[in-house]
């Protein structure tokens, strides 16, 4: 167990709410993070834009979750996206023991691919689907027309339809200055699901240079 707690007093309100039953529905599996990640602490994150957001998340958790937001972290590689989104959901599952996915896009879409006719894709995607709350990682290696695309954009998209929150990270650069902020998200994921991922992480959108 760590000994993360991003979270203030109103962290435990409303368990009562249709994502706190659905939660609880759902069978609980270890959660995996990357090599290294251990002893994960709030006061680690070391870029303070990310440990805000993290923390602010934390505090509102299940009254973001029911509407099925959860943090976008973007931004150059080393500015702590993927370290936060781990401590998040380390401390989620520590707190309520409830199961959250981390899917590291790099590692797992070659294993889903080179697995795709053996049963292993299909069960790692249902998960995805239906997990209380999937962390993914990363997103940001997918090239346009492949079928790891397709599979990200089917993830987002069933997610959002169910209301389930996502974590997502990538290492683009959001042009939050621009007339067209989102441009290299659309460019990536395409329109319809890039405005999937901005609804659902309204007010946690983040893009660290």
């Amino acid at each position: 167990m760590s000994n993360v707690v991003p979270v203030g007093p109103s962290f435990e309100a409303s368990k009562v709410d249709g994502f706190w039953q659905r939660a609880q529905r759902y069978p609980l599996r270890p959660l995996t993070l990357p090599d290294g990640f251990s002893n994960l602490k709030i006061e680690g994150i070391k870029n303070r834009f990310v440990r805000e957001i993290i923390a602010d998340y934390g505090k509102d958790f299940f009254h973001e979750a029911n509407k099925g937001i959860g943090p976008f972290l973007t931004g150059q590689s080393g500015a702590y996206k993927t370290y936060g989104a781990a401590v998040l959901g380390q401390a989620i599952y520590d707190r309520f023991q409830i199961t959250v996915d981390f899917f590291d896009c790099a590692s797992e879409f070659p294993k889903i691919d080179r697995l795709w006719y053996e049963g292993y894709a299909q069960q790692r995607m249902e998960q995805l689907h239906k997990s209380p709350v999937v962390i993914i990682d990363d997103f940001s290696v997918l090239r346009t027309g492949t079928r790891d695309l397709i599979t990200f954009q089917e993830i987002v998209n069933v997610r959002y339809t169910s209301r389930l929150p996502t974590i997502l990270t990538a290492n683009i650069i959001l042009d939050t200055g621009g007339t067209q902020p989102f441009l290299p998200l659309e460019t990536l994921v395409g329109v319809a699901t890039a405005r999937r991922i901005i609804e659902r992480s309204k007010g946690f959108t983040a893009s660290i240079h």
